[in-house]
């Protein structure tokens, strides 16, 4: 028996580590979506800080955030693993704006990613999908001060649409 209960508390002690720290100030939110047809929403609007971070496992999900008003905005999608899946990510407003959606193992079919950063401050994001069919990636920045961008795509198959839009 001690040994079982020294286990357990490896186990969680773990998993513990492996969620994301939220800042010294502002709001966090951390979801982890496991599963199908799910509907998950994020909503930030006052604070100086604005960061969500999502990890998602499952087909047929939708996830929404929503950063804006003033302040720095943070997205950070982690994990991203299934098909027919729905990612809308709206930062706007004054501040610096970063997002981040990163799958590192698995296959990801006919998901569809639109990410909007709109406002004065500094645009950012990074999006690495691999194994992916068939996706529809979109990323528009208005009014950027300044931007930057990476998007890495492996796909096995058909590659879909991906766009960037920089006004």
């Amino acid at each position: 028996m001690k040994h079982l209960a020294a286990l357990l508390l490896t186990s969680v002690s773990a998993l513990a580590q492996t969620a994301p720290q939220p800042p010294a100030i502002g709001n966090f939110v951390y979801v982890e979506q496991i599963g199908s047809y799910n509907n998950t929403t994020v909503i930030q609007t006052d604070s100086e800080q604005k960061r969500a971070s999502v990890t998602s496992t499952g087909n047929n999900n939708t996830i929404n955030v929503l950063q804006e008003n003033t302040g720095n905005h943070t997205v950070s999608v982690q994990s991203l693993t299934g098909n027919n899946n729905t990612l809308n990510l709206i930062q706007s407003g004054s501040g610096n704006h970063e997002l981040a959606i990163i799958n590192l193992s698995g296959t990801n079919s006919n998901n569809t990613i639109t990410s909007n950063q709109t406002g004065a401050g500094n645009k950012s994001f990074n999006i690495g999908l691999n194994g992916t069919n068939g996706a529809s990636v979109s990323v528009s920045q208005t009014v950027p001060v300044t931007d930057s961008g990476s998007m890495t795509i492996q796909c096995f198959s058909s590659c879909g649409s991906y766009s960037y839009i920089k006004n």
